[in-house]
């Protein structure tokens, strides 16, 4: 048997210097706009904007 938790993790890309950095959470219904960031590489402080995906043509493939 197995304990397992669910984890979102936000990529989030600096518009300044275009370093990316990572925001972890386990709230389903967090609202990433409303948090203000601050970027670890070049210290631009901002909100984001958050970028919708296309999921449709997303496959994940496993290899046994």
């Amino acid at each position: 048997m197995f304990n397992a938790v669910k984890e979102i993790i936000w990529h989030l890309t600096c518009t300044q210097c275009k370093g990316w950095f990572t925001f972890a959470t386990m709230e389903d219904k967090y609202c990433i706009e409303r948090t203000t960031f601050h970027c670890p590489h070049c210290g631009k402080k901002g909100r984001t904007d958050t970028l919708k995906v296309d999921t449709t043509e997303y496959r994940v493939y496993y290899k046994y």
